[in-house]
């Protein structure tokens, strides 16, 4: 007779943080990959004080003064790793309001603007055959000092420890007065490794610019960042006796940011540009999920 002992835990935590959160970085968050149009990345985002460019407006939004028409753009990126992973990591929509002065405000514009700041997508497998020793050996010595009724309880236990006990994998030795424990599958190992991630960081802004003269251009914006962020490892390992099971773990994330900018661009002569940009910090708020759960296959 077979039995199935299926288990379920799910740990849920929330909080906000900057810096490092149980496995996933907020750095990852933070850092900015340098995309956009292939003018912006051409100069390597060096475009602070030229303006004329929509991806340039999100490093100082002085640049959009320097538009003088509506205008709407796209970015599209491929993926050379994976033929058929096209994507558009961009959209910005210009609307400009030109007063058609040529000196005071010459006119108002008004931007908004998509952007995929990162993108997470990777996919691991790892096999291994034969192997002299088993995951369950790890959950018999971290068992090792506590009794059932602890690992039944799951007073402060170890998650791999408890999914040990429960699913069947482990039990007490003899002579171990309750408190040591050892694996029930003695013998070589058949085990593989799966791990895949998935989610994005993306950014909207909402921009305004002002041309004064065609000399001096202001500007300022806000900019709205959000993550999400999935990982999963499953990891199988198979007896010589046919049993097996799997042990999955999981981790979602998910955060939304708030950030402002400031600008400005002064031309003295026609040939020299001066630019200045303020970027406050993106406060951002997370919330961050852990699952995890063991499914034993256990000839009894």
């Amino acid at each position: 007779m077979k039995r199935f002992l299926p288990l379920s835990l799910l740990l849920v935590c929330s909080s906000m943080m900057m810096g490092q959160i149980n496995g996933f970085d907020l750095k990852q968050m933070a850092d900015d990959e340098i995309v956009g149009s292939s003018r912006y990345v051409g100069l390597c985002g060096a475009m602070a004080a030229i303006g004329g460019d929509m991806s340039a407006v999100k490093d100082n939004p002085a640049a959009l003064g320097v538009f003088r028409y509506s205008e709407i753009s796209m970015t599209v990126s491929t993926d050379m790793a994976k033929a058929t992973a096209v994507s558009v990591p961009g959209v910005d929509i210009l609307v400009s309001l030109n007063r058609g002065n040529l000196s005071g405000v010459v006119g108002h514009n008004l931007m908004f603007s998509y952007q995929r700041r990162k993108r997470f997508g990777s996919e691991y497998s790892i096999s291994a055959q034969g192997l002299e020793t088993s995951q369950t050996d790890l959950m018999a010595a971290m068992a090792d000092g506590y009794t059932i009724d602890q690992l039944a309880n799951m007073d402060g236990i170890g998650f791999l420890a408890y999914a040990g006990y429960d699913g069947w994998l482990i039990d007490t030795i003899p002579g171990g007065r309750g408190r040591q424990w050892g694996t029930l599958e003695p013998g070589k190992v058949n085990a593989q490794l799966q791990l895949a991630e998935s989610g994005s960081v993306d950014d909207y802004q909402f921009n305004w610019g002002m041309n004064i003269s065609h000399r001096i251009y202001v500007g300022a914006g806000v900019h709205i960042r959000s993550l999400s962020y999935t990982k999963e490892t499953t990891y199988n390992e198979q007896f010589e006796s046919g049993n097996s099971y799997r042990l999955r773990s999981g981790m979602n994330v998910s955060g939304i940011g708030l950030g402002a900018s400031a600008g400005v661009i002064w031309r003295p002569l026609s040939m020299i540009r001066l630019g200045l940009s303020m970027q406050t910090p993106t406060l951002t708020a997370v919330n961050l999920q852990h699952t995890g759960d063991i499914l034993a296959d256990i000839e009894s």
